[in-house]
């Protein structure tokens, strides 16, 4: 029997739900531009959309199995999951893992992307905090093993130490309950945007970035280049460097600087041009009416960070010259991409660097 969407779980008899927070409209104002003729993004061109914010629920599973990293959850014969796309070779792992059983009541504030920078920092900071400002606190949360600093910090700076908390090596483990929030798959949906939470958690760890004692320069004119990543591997990065640099614009790079020194760099910025990539979820830091161009591989289908410059008040302009991904390349996350019409990306950034 397939695997059912974390969504289909609420109908179990061993499951009770609260909504905390309902879906509502969101009425401020949206800019944005989108350079594509891919039809994912058709409605948001020609505004023709609504975003929401999303529902937040409250569930509490009763002897429930949970296998960790990957936050498959087993009730009965059924096996569900959240935020992460459930393959059939998963059951084979769940069969060959012996179940810990315990005595644990208990809350997890991470899901299946947790150590991805950008969903991290959405989702499992968002529900976190969510935890600590509105429920009943952090005391029974366990984790998988954070062992990332961006992670530590995150979490420190909303007042959660995780030095002196239960980490769970990678297994499945039987609660005799489990409570975590469910916002469930949200974070793929072309129109939701994040709890509204989100925006406390930018302001609480701009406060802690702004008083660290070592200071980044400001930079105005950001490029996130993701130079350093092993996935879907830009080839005109030193062309685009190149012309960027003439419109006063510097390259970043992300991972050799910390949190904190992040949340200060994008807190200063004043026009961000961005690969699409984890790091872009730094938007999020940026004061409402910075400028950001994002430059999207040609198949890819993500409004994630046009959501996120919704809810900041940002400008959000997207470029991608679309095209159907071949079978070969359909996870486009291991492919070598490139820009064609180099005239025309220089058009939209020169335009978005002189307004």
């Amino acid at each position: 029997m397939p695997a059912l969407k974390l969504s289909k779980l609420t109908n179990h008899p061993k499951v009770e739900k609260r909504v905390l927070e309902k879906q509502r409209r969101y009425r401020g104002s949206i800019k944005t531009k989108i350079f594509s003729e891919n039809p994912f993004y058709r409605d948001i061109k020609e505004r023709q959309v609504n975003f929401y914010y999303p529902e937040i629920s409250l569930l509490r599973l009763k002897d429930p199995i949970v296998y960790f990293p990957n936050h498959l959850i087993t009730l009965g014969n059924e096996v569900y999951f959240d935020l992460c796309l459930f393959r059939e070779d998963y059951r084979d792992i769940i069969s060959n893992q012996e179940i810990v059983r315990t005595n644990l009541n208990s809350k997890i504030i991470t899901n299946n992307n947790f150590h991805n920078y950008c969903h991290w920092t959405q989702e499992s900071l968002s529900s976190a905090y969510y935890f600590i400002q509105n429920l009943s606190g952090l005391d029974n949360v366990i984790l998988p093993n954070v062992d990332n600093g961006w992670q530590r910090s995150g979490l420190h700076a909303l007042g959660f130490d995780v030095n002196h908390r239960p980490w769970l090596a990678k297994g499945q483990y039987q609660f005799e309950s489990l409570e975590f929030l469910n916002s469930s798959d949200h974070s793929r949906a072309r129109n939701i945007l994040w709890s509204k939470n989100l925006i406390e958690i930018v302001e609480r760890l701009r406060s802690v970035a702004m008083r660290q004692q070592k200071q980044v320069e400001p930079i105005e004119k950001i490029f996130v280049s993701r130079r350093d990543s092993d996935r879907r591997k830009f080839s005109n990065t030193d062309w685009l460097l190149s012309k960027l640099e003439f419109m006063g614009f510097q390259e970043v790079n992300l991972t050799s600087i910390t949190l904190l020194e992040q949340v200060q760099l994008f807190s200063q910025a004043k026009s961000i041009v961005a690969l699409h990539g984890a790091g872009l979820v730094n938007s999020i830091y940026c004061y409402p009416g910075t400028k950001i161009v994002e430059i999207q591989p040609p198949g890819l289908t993500s409004s994630n960070f046009i959501r996120l410059s919704v809810q900041f008040g940002l400008i959000h302009t997207l470029y991608q010259e679309f095209q159907l991904p071949d079978q070969e390349t359909k996870s486009l996350h291991n492919v070598s991409w490139s820009i064609t019409n180099k005239s025309h990306l220089l058009e939209i950034l020169e335009d978005n660097a002189h307004q």
